[in-house]
């Protein structure tokens, strides 16, 4: 059985950078072992609450096994959902060039502040 190429995803604006899960303009699947955007759709979260999840959630239901999570979008939930399903997360700065961003392991202190982020974001929607 042929091993499965690495798939990621990622949130991108038109100009190809990247963009954080709850603004960038497209939802994005990468095929980097053939080297070409396997998805390209309009970002289905936009108008929905809880963003960064629903979008890692998204990711996950187009089979992307690896995730550039732009700083400020890993949730709690969103980390969890990737682990639980066995995927990778990187952190990325949103702006950079996609695929050619660097990119770094998560720490608590990145999702700590993403959560906080997302709270926040809730809060102010509904006040």
């Amino acid at each position: 059985m042929p091993e499965k190429g690495v798939m990621i995803c990622t949130a991108l604006n038109p100009d190809e950078t990247i963009a954080q899960f709850n603004d960038g303009k497209y939802l994005v699947i990468y095929d980097e072992t053939k080297k070409y955007l396997a998805v390209q759709v309009r970002n289905p979260v936009l108008a929905k609450k809880n963003k960064r999840f629903r979008f890692v959630k998204e990711c996950l239901n187009l089979n992307a096994n690896v995730i550039y999570v732009p700083r400020g979008s890993l949730s709690f939930s969103a980390s969890r959902a990737i682990k639980k399903a066995g995927a990778k997360a990187y952190v990325v700065t949103p702006g950079g060039k996609f695929p050619d961003s660097e990119t770094a392991e998560p720490s608590f202190g990145e999702v700590f502040r993403s959560s906080l982020h997302a709270f926040a974001e809730r809060f102010r929607r509904k006040h």
